[in-house]
């Protein structure tokens, strides 16, 4: 009997080691998953994509692609989009591969609850010539992970 109860306990023992090792994985290694994707169209004349992630901890994630038929209309779209930011937490300027020549800039902010939203949240968008690039998330962490272990524009 004590065999039994001494087996029993090292299999508990083990399931919690496992749940809590996978629980900290997730933690400190955020993992997205696609959900959903689409197309966009977005004024003036910008046409691209979405796609909707979910992490493995529950967090919601979107990232979009927009073309611009010319760098102004990127530009303008990009403004429009930045006027509505509650704070800018980072801003910095973007380089093409070669991180020789900038093409654009680099934002991350936090926007206030909208209609699709009811609390605040986070985005990265970064206006890289006539592109514009829009990773949005509630969670800051998550836009920020996502954009750094998923950048290859």
């Amino acid at each position: 009997m004590k065999r039994l109860l001494f087996r029993v306990s090292v299999l508990f023992l083990t399931l919690a080691i496992g749940v809590a090792a996978t629980y900290l994985f997730h933690k400190f290694y955020i993992q997205f998953e696609c959900t959903a994707m689409g197309s966009l169209v977005v004024e003036p004349g910008g046409y691209g994509g979405f796609t909707a992630y979910k992490s493995h901890d529950g967090v919601s994630l979107s990232f979009s692609q927009v073309r611009f038929p010319s760098r102004e209309a990127a530009a303008e779209a990009y403004q429009r989009t930045l006027r509505d930011a509650v704070r800018v937490i980072e801003r910095e300027p973007f380089y093409d591969r070669t991180r020789e020549n900038i093409v654009g800039e680099r934002v991350a902010a936090i926007f206030p609850p909208n209609e699709y939203v009811e609390s605040e949240w986070a985005s990265v968008i970064c206006l890289d010539n006539m592109k514009l690039y829009q990773i949005s998330s509630p969670s800051l962490r998550h836009a920020l992970a996502f954009d750094k272990g998923n950048r290859r524009y």
